[in-house]
């Protein structure tokens, strides 16, 4: 995955905690990064995979999980994928002010 595509997933998470009115728990943060994140890869990159790669690469889901996961998400969020350059900018920042905390590394 291309380095943008965090950013992007955490859009469409905040849009599906602001839309759906869910909460972020320990049970379900893994599937919803998870589902935002192949998301965010289908958006961005060129050439991402498809639903059946991605179950390979993480065999905890099948495909048939993963499109449920994926449908379920964008009916939430309402299809609403395009995320305007000053949205983009703004995640991006915030990401760059967390990693500077934690002393962790975010490239320009």
């Amino acid at each position: 995955m291309e380095k943008e595509v965090p950013i992007l997933a955490l859009v469409y998470i905040e849009r599906l905690l602001l839309n759906s009115g869910f909460w972020l728990t320990g049970r379900n943060w893994r599937k919803l990064t998870f589902t935002s994140l192949i998301m965010a890869s289908k958006i961005w990159d060129d050439e991402s995979f498809e639903n059946d790669n991605f179950s390979k690469a993480f065999s905890q889901y099948t495909t048939k999980e993963i499109n449920e996961m994926e449908r379920v998400f964008l009916n939430f969020i309402e299809y609403k994928l395009y995320i305007k350059s000053g949205d983009y900018a703004k995640y991006y920042f915030i990401l760059r002010v967390f990693a500077s905390k934690e002393k962790k590394s975010f490239p320009l």
